[in-house]
């Protein structure tokens, strides 16, 4: 899963992982979690927090699979019950970001073979869990296929209503950074 950090600027949403490089070799990792944006990226910089949005990409393609669907069966067809068995999966994600403190969005990257139920399955869940999802088809349409969320982001962002907090304090060892990361 992929989580973008936005931050409010002079009215637009701007993407704040240009630390992303630096971070994944400093981590010794190819990709980011949220807890490792959250505690090493947004705590050394927390004016990015202050008014942030995290937003959480999923497809409807690892909802399926997460739901049960081998990955040789994921453009078969339509399949409402697995996107909904698998965004369990989903839900821990938000749940975790929420534990940060900080508002979000769900980005659903659209494919060709995701059928509009699965992509309203997946809205109809976020929803439940208190979070926006948005279609997004930039990968067809550019710019105009994800301008909905970018509407959405700069609006949480304008309400600076993110309320950042790291999962741990500066001054723990690191088994007990991790034993806190894995309980949490």
């Amino acid at each position: 899963d992929a989580v973008g950090a936005f931050q409010e600027d002079d009215g637009l949403a701007a993407l704040c992982l240009q630390e992303a490089p630096l971070l994944c070799r400093r981590l010794g990792r190819q990709l980011l979690g949220v807890g490792d944006v959250a505690d090493e990226v947004l705590r050394d910089r927390r004016h990015l927090a202050d008014d942030g949005v995290v937003v959480i990409v999923a497809t409807v393609r690892a909802l399926k699979m997460n739901g049960g669907v081998a990955k040789k069966d994921l453009t078969a067809g339509e399949n409402v019950d697995a996107v909904r068995a698998g965004s369990v999966n989903l839900r821990r994600h938000i749940e975790n970001v929420k534990k940060f403190g900080v508002p979000l969005a769900v980005a659903v990257n659209h494919f060709i073979a995701d059928t509009d139920a699965e992509i309203e399955a997946v809205r109809e869940y976020c929803k439940t869990h208190g979070v926006e999802a948005f279609k997004c088809t930039h990968w067809a349409h550019g710019g105009a296929g994800i301008e909905d969320l970018a509407k959405h982001v700069a609006a949480l962002a304008d309400k600076e209503s993110a309320q950042f907090k790291p999962l741990y304090g500066e001054d723990l060892s690191l088994w007990d950074k991790v034993k806190t990361i894995a309980r949490e």
